[in-house]
């Protein structure tokens, strides 16, 4: 006796079993696991989280020299060292509103290329002004403003990693800007807003 189910499939014409996929089902699985490795594969590499962790310690450290400044009732500040890839945040302690290694005390140093940051390296730093052409100062007055001899406006520190040639620069790029009250941002760019 046949069974009225398996008659209503043979007068239909087909006659399959449902065991497995078709092939544009597995090209639609396909496509969708391409699509969400696509989005999701960047966030993964390791030169963009090294980058984005290095430019929020350096928003964070910027903040930190401002509250010094403000605490201490003091000048303070921080100094960046591009040829060899480094900050330092410090307290101006002899007035001189710039960094001395004798007098000034350091409240943290920064390596890059080290640790955590072996791919980061300090871009550079736009101060606008330099009083020091080794050596470039951020520098807070006791209320937390921008000192005028730290640079006028806006003050735009990059933070890069991966491969960093004179020519050309791959990777990824991070600006921290400093505006003229010392408030900081940092930026998916090699450039600062003109306000923000």
């Amino acid at each position: 006796m046949v069974s009225r189910q398996s008659l209503q499939h043979t007068s239909l014409g087909f006659h399959r079993s449902h065991s497995g996929f078709t092939i544009l089902e597995l090209l639609i699985v396909i496509l969708i696991l391409g699509l969400l490795m696509l989005f999701t594969a960047p966030n993964f590499a390791p030169d963009r989280r090294e980058a984005d962790q290095a430019s929020r310690g350096l928003l964070a450290d910027i903040q930190l020299a401002r509250l010094q400044a403000i605490k201490s009732n003091l000048f303070a500040g921080i100094a960046f060292n591009t040829a060899a890839s480094k900050y330092l945040v410090f307290e101006d302690r002899n007035d001189n509103k710039t960094f001395d290694t004798a007098t000034d005390q350091v409240i943290s140093t920064i390596n890059f290329g080290q640790s955590d940051l072996t791919r980061v390296k300090l871009h550079d730093v736009d101060l606008k002004t330099s009083l020091n052409v080794n050596v470039a100062v951020i520098l807070f007055n006791p209320r937390g403003i921008l000192a005028k001899q730290s640079g006028f406006g806006l003050v735009r520190i990059g933070v890069t990693s991966s491969v960093v040639s004179a020519s050309s620069s791959t990777g990824y790029i991070w600006s921290v800007c400093v505006d003229a009250l010392g408030r900081a941002q940092r930026f998916k760019s090699s450039t600062c807003p003109t306000s923000f």
